[in-house]
């Protein structure tokens, strides 16, 4: 049939509802969105967790007000001082009296100071009381939002996932709704990641027009289309790779 025949609006019938959703153009986007849903609800329940945690320590651990830096990786000098960008990637270490008149030392690594610091100077922190040797800097619980910072930022790309999900099935529907029917003969045979339980056809069109290479998707149960096989499509009203197997949406 020319593609300056239109054709009449296909209705949107269950079985082409339910096959829209299947096609690999939109099958991928949605198995995205799902995926990175996962990540983002993973990096959340993560960082709840540390939340919930920082703010035990600050009610339950015992606050050392006036520790003293001995040393920043293995500068002990009073002269050196190291910026808070180097302060979380070296072992520094501290000391501190207990209530016993005791001095105590610790070792770890400084990740909430906001200022450069010299051995010498004294810092606040927290020491679990049941492992004395388990301590922290952070003597202050970050905002709520900037502990979430990593998941709100993430959390556009499946969102960004979930509308291309409904653009690409509307896209399907649209080309089953108005789409022209037109016969093309299978020049090879493939299988596709995102729907293992199909195959791919790579089909040319017949006729005048011919010569435009297509891609469908077909579950294989649909049949065992051999090269040279002819195989009803149905074809955008404009040039394009796409293109759905009739018998799947009929």
């Amino acid at each position: 049939m020319p593609d300056s025949i239109s054709t009449p609006l296909r209705p949107i019938t269950p079985r082409a509802s339910r096959r829209s959703w299947n096609e690999p153009v939109v099958r991928g986007w949605w198995i995205s969105t799902v995926v990175l849903l996962f990540i983002v609800g993973g990096l959340l329940v993560q960082q709840l967790y540390v939340a919930r945690n920082s703010r035990y320590r600050l009610q339950h651990w015992q606050r050392i007000n006036a520790a003293t830096i001995e040393k920043i990786g293995r500068e002990g000098l009073k002269t050196f001082r190291a910026s808070p960008e180097m302060l979380p990637s070296v072992i520094s270490k501290i000391s501190y009296v207990d209530a016993a008149g005791i001095k105590r030392e610790l070792e770890g690594y400084l990740l909430a100071q906001t200022a450069a610091l010299r051995p010498g100077e004294t810092i606040p922190i927290l020491i679990d009381p049941a492992h004395p040797d388990h301590w922290t800097d952070r003597v202050t619980p970050l905002p709520i939002i900037e502990e979430m910072i990593s998941p709100i930022l993430l959390l556009p790309l499946p969102l960004f996932c979930l509308v291309a999900v409904f653009w690409q099935r509307r896209r399907i529907l649209r080309i089953w709704q108005t789409g022209i029917p037109r016969e093309a003969r299978v020049l090879g045979r493939g299988n596709t990641a995102v729907a293992p339980g199909s195959m791919v056809l790579q089909c040319v069109f017949e006729g005048p027009r011919g010569n435009r290479i297509v891609k469908v998707t077909l579950p294989r149960s649909a049949g065992r289309f051999e090269r040279d096989d002819l195989i009803s499509l149905i074809a955008p009203t404009q040039d394009s790779g796409l293109a759905i197997a009739s018998v799947l949406y009929e």
